[in-house]
């Protein structure tokens, strides 16, 4: 928008040194106008084109207010095996996983089939739908090697629970969570990532990071768009989208499977 008010000046001192120069030629003031003229002709331009920048600027700050207003918030609990079924929610991940409960739900079998087993929930504690999302979990084995894998899923409703139902596991206490990354894309078309944790670890380098929830708003062309509180907007140049991105990028996928109940 600065780079918008500058241009502006240019183009009113360009017409004012014109209307001065064509001023001191000889012509005819009754066919071209005077100096006084111009300069009221030039008046009118500016006030136009000031007016039409402050209903443009008036504009996207709407529109930055509106996408501001639709991003999710979230919140990450456990939730043990002999539990899972006793709340509403929507299970993703794993389809085996996902069938055994279903067997566990029609009384085929018990609860002791996935007995030990402990597994994320993901809640969507804001009042916004959410369009999609793609959670990557890393856990850490006795073996000192890290797990990545990734749940995609769309249509994430308002207070949803989220149960992420992974290979992996922990419960047992052969497996350490490391952290997670949620990428997700708003009703308002905005792309975010939630991290949980820490998400950088690294094997060599345990230090690496700390364990934290933050959120970071990729940059639109909008630059009335901002983020509040501890909140970071991120262009897709910075750094900080190539480490997430990279990251992101990691670990064994599974398609939308899924079963809410």
């Amino acid at each position: 928008m600065k780079e918008y008010m500058k241009n502006i000046a240019l183009v009113c001192i360009a017409i004012l040194l014109g209307a001065i120069i064509f001023d001191a030629l000889p012509y005819s003031s009754e066919k071209y106008g005077t100096l006084a003229d111009w300069l009221g002709g030039l008046g009118t331009i500016a006030a136009f084109l000031a007016v039409f920048w402050q209903v443009r600027k008036e504009a996207d700050v709407q529109r930055a207010l509106d996408i501001e207003n639709q991003r999710p918030r979230f919140a990450v609990s456990i939730v043990l095996d002999s539990e899972m079924l006793s709340k509403k929610a929507v299970f993703i991940g794993k389809q085996s996983n996902i069938d055994n409960l279903k067997k566990v739900k029609s009384n085929v079998t018990t609860i002791d089939s996935i007995k030990g087993r402990e597994h994320f929930v993901l809640k969507n504690i804001s009042n916004n739908n959410i369009y999609s999302i793609t959670v990557n979990l890393k856990y850490l084995l006795k073996n000192k090697s890290i797990i990545s894998e990734k749940i995609k899923y769309t249509g994430i409703h308002s207070y949803q629970n989220i149960v992420l139902l992974t290979d992996s596991y922990f419960g047992d206490g052969s497996t350490k969570y490391v952290g997670m990354i949620v990428e997700f894309l708003s009703s308002a078309n905005e792309t975010g990532f939630f991290t949980h944790g820490n998400p950088y670890f690294e094997v060599n380098n345990p230090k690496y990071g700390t364990f934290k929830s933050e959120y970071f708003y990729i940059k639109s062309k909008n630059k009335s768009v901002s983020a509040s509180g501890t909140d970071r907007m991120i262009s897709q140049n910075s750094k900080e989208y190539k480490k997430i991105s990279t990251k992101m990028e990691n670990g064994k996928s599974y398609a939308s499977n899924y079963w809410k109940i």
